[in-house]
Parts: structure tokens; sequence; C-alpha cells
């Protein structure tokens, strides 16, 4: 297992929320436009590391088999609810909305993407 830390998980996800926050309270996003692609990128890559933790524990093992469960469904399923909760935030939009909402759905799900072939490849049992 690659993961062994949970804590280190929860560290990375405390961190990433954090500065989240405080990019939206100070409005870097809009002066730093690389911040939210830092983040997107950075999203995509903790659902898989959380996901392959999860799977990896006694009570969470069976129910992450499921199909519904597919960590790339889970990836697709957050990134696209990620967007809508941007959109219903209230904050105002990039005058490129369009665009700027394809590039994030597209960094998160291809930063998951490679996230989990790369913990694919190293975590089959044999």
């Amino acid at each position: 297992m690659i993961i062994k830390s949970g804590l280190t998980i929860l560290f990375f996800w405390i961190i990433f929320i954090l500065s989240h926050f405080f990019f939206t309270k100070l409005w870097l996003y809009w002066y730093y436009s690389w911040l939210d692609i830092g983040m997107h990128l950075s999203g995509g890559f903790l659902v898989i590391v959380t996901w392959f933790y999860l799977s990896n524990k006694s009570s969470f093992k069976e129910i992450l088999k499921k199909p519904l469960f597919n960590p790339l469904i889970i990836l697709v399923v957050l990134v696209i609810a990620w967007e809508v909760h941007q959109l219903l935030s209230g904050k105002p939009m990039k005058s490129d909305y369009v665009s700027d909402t394809l590039l994030d759905l597209n960094l998160g799900t291809i930063s998951g993407l490679i996230t989990y072939l790369w913990f694919s490849s190293r975590t089959i049992e044999k």
C-alpha cells in the first residue's frame, strides 16, 4: 500500500481547504489565475488519493468495490459538483466563464485520471 497514513491525507486536505478559503477571501484567484489551475489539479489528485486510502480500510473496502463508487465516477461527479457550487456561490464570473469552467473540469479530471493510473499501477495485488 502506497498511502500509509490517513493523517498525511488529512493534513493535505486541511491545507487545500484553508488555501481555497484564503484565496477566495483575499480575491487571489482573480489576481493570479494560476492559483485556480493549481487548486483544480490538486483537487483531482486529492480525491483519488483519498479513494485509494479509504479503499484499503476494512470499513470501506466492500462499499468502494461497488461500481457506483468507482474512483473515476466519484471524481467526475465531484468535479462537476464543484463547478456547480462555484456557479451558485454568487462570486463574480470571469468574462470567459465557459472556457474557464471547461478548463477547470478538464484539469481536475485529468489530474485525477493520472493519479488513478499511477496508483493503480503500484497497488495491483499479485
